[in-house]
């Protein structure tokens, strides 16, 4: 269980999923093998997920170097 604030500011458990990387690096190569960008075959992740992951992680960080 990870952590996360709550509405009130309290840390509260939160569940969390176990990885599938070998699952993902699989349907990655089998991407790159079809042709890649050309290729019909889905992205093992959307790329504007892992836009959105890392501007969170970038609000994070800035909220945790920030001033008070």
């Amino acid at each position: 269980m990870g952590r996360g604030p709550g509405r009130d500011g309290h840390l509260d458990p939160l569940p969390t999923e176990r990885g599938a990387y070998p699952e993902f690096y699989r349907l990655l190569a089998a991407k790159i093998d079809d042709g890649g960008t050309a290729s019909a075959l889905p992205l093992p992740v959307d790329p504007a997920d892992a836009v959105e992951v890392l501007k969170i992680i970038e609000s994070a960080r800035a909220y945790g170097t920030a001033a008070y």
